[in-house]
């Protein structure tokens, strides 16, 4: 005879769930696609951990920028490396560097969106110098304040930003957005 007699139901049950909505989790972060294939719009109530990650598990955003000479050159396009994530003992305390780029990361997602609901571009490249109309979003015009912003050139008289996308799965980087020049003393921007 067992010594096991008794079975509490509702803790199997209840145990049951929890390794089935984890085993969920785990799926929709390393094959969101996927998930949305089977489960559709059910996807939205099960976490995705990348979320929160400015340096996220599943991809990330990489923000570049370049300057526009006056001799008409342009120079190598420079990564915003100041603000890169990097793990040390205190970071899970405090890291001010991780908010900045949450900001860019969001920043540029919500432009990424936008553009892609306004001009339907899929997954190609977004070129704002091909783009006749204004971009009246504040996510753009918060980009081009940050760009900028940065140290330029002695000889810049503009600044031109780009957004990569970075995938853990992936050795490359692709590019998502490739702006206008925009002036150092203005928000006007060049074609």
């Amino acid at each position: 005879m067992s010594n096991i007699t008794y079975v509490d139901w509702q803790l199997l049950i209840i145990i049951t769930l929890l390794v089935i909505y984890t085993a969920l989790t785990v799926v929709n972060t390393v094959k969101p696609r996927s998930m949305y294939a089977t489960f559709g719009q059910f996807t939205r109530f099960i976490p995705r951990y990348s979320f929160f990650a400015p340096d996220a598990g599943v991809a990330s955003l990489e923000f570049a920028y370049r300057d526009h000479l006056t001799d008409g050159r342009t120079t190598d396009w420079r990564d915003v490396e100041d603000i890169r994530f990097t793990i040390s003992w205190w970071t899970w305390v405090w890291n001010p560097k991780r908010t900045r780029q949450k900001a860019l990361d969001v920043m540029g997602f919500w432009l990424l969106n936008h553009l892609n609901h306004v001009y339907d571009v899929g997954n190609d490249t977004i070129n704002l110098r091909t783009l006749d109309d204004d971009i009246n979003h504040h996510s753009h015009e918060m980009l081009v304040r940050f760009a900028v912003a940065q140290p330029h050139h002695q000889q810049a008289t503009a600044t031109q930003f780009r957004i990569n996308q970075s995938l853990r799965s992936e050795d490359h980087t692709r590019t998502m957005l490739i702006s206008r020049a925009y002036t150092l003393n203005s928000l006007a921007h060049d074609n």
